[in-house]
């Protein structure tokens, strides 16, 4: 039983750790990993390093471009659709270290194929990858455009 103890222990500990929404979030860096993966794009996933202090911990990390993704979640948003206050005043902060913070809505990730997933990224991410750039260019990414418009016309 002791053991069973310890054990359940370090699970609270390390939920406690990830914080609100933990679960939630390490399943978007996850879908979002994969996706700048198949894409062939460099990253790095869920780094806290990234910031001074780690105050934040970052989904996705483009080392190269000094670059961020920073994911809509629920709450980041008022009901006029404005950015809240908190979501602001962080991406503000991470703005003045001097990275470039690249929005992505966690939502896209729920109710769409994942070739419209794929280029809703890529077009979030071209600018500073060109990795993302290409594969928009590619056969595969003119495909996701295909699907995107028969989708909308559906």
């Amino acid at each position: 039983q002791q053991a069973h103890s310890d054990v359940s222990g370090r699970w609270v500990q390390a939920v406690l750790r990830q914080g609100p929404g933990g679960q939630a979030a390490l399943a978007v860096e996850q879908e979002l990993s994969s996706l700048l993966q198949h894409m062939r794009v460099p990253h790095v996933v869920a780094s806290p390093t990234v910031l001074p202090g780690g105050i934040y911990r970052v989904p996705v990390w483009f080392p190269q471009p000094q670059a961020i993704i920073d994911v809509d979640v629920q709450g980041d948003r008022l009901a006029s659709g404005a950015l809240g206050g908190g979501a602001e005043l962080r991406r503000q902060q991470l703005r003045s270290t001097g990275l470039r913070v690249l929005t992505f809505e966690a939502s896209t990730l729920g109710r769409s194929s994942k070739m419209q997933r794929l280029r809703a990224l890529a077009e979030v991410v071209a600018e500073s990858c060109p990795e993302a750039a290409d594969w928009l260019a590619s056969a595969e990414g003119a495909a996701s455009a295909r699907d995107d418009s028969q989708q909308r016309d559906a």
